[in-house]
């Protein structure tokens, strides 16, 4: 699902033009767990702590040469 518009009540989020796609994961209950404290001790929901993981992810990829993961 990808959202083109921004509408009154969409969150501001810097690092996004108002265009999103919806991610379905499907995680064993201990990782999802593990995500809701991990975010909840960085202040932010879980949204936002996937949202940053991926942004360091793909800036590191950036970095290096392209095709090797450097998770």
């Amino acid at each position: 699902m990808i959202a083109k518009t921004c509408s009154d009540e969409t969150p501001l989020l810097d690092a996004l033009d108002c265009e999103v796609a919806e991610l379905s994961l499907l995680l064993p209950a201990w990782q999802v767990g593990a995500l809701e404290e991990a975010a909840e001790a960085e202040g932010i929901t879980v949204g936002q702590l996937l949202r940053r993981v991926v942004q360091r992810t793909l800036t590191q990829r950036s970095l290096h040469e392209p095709g090797y993961y450097y998770g």
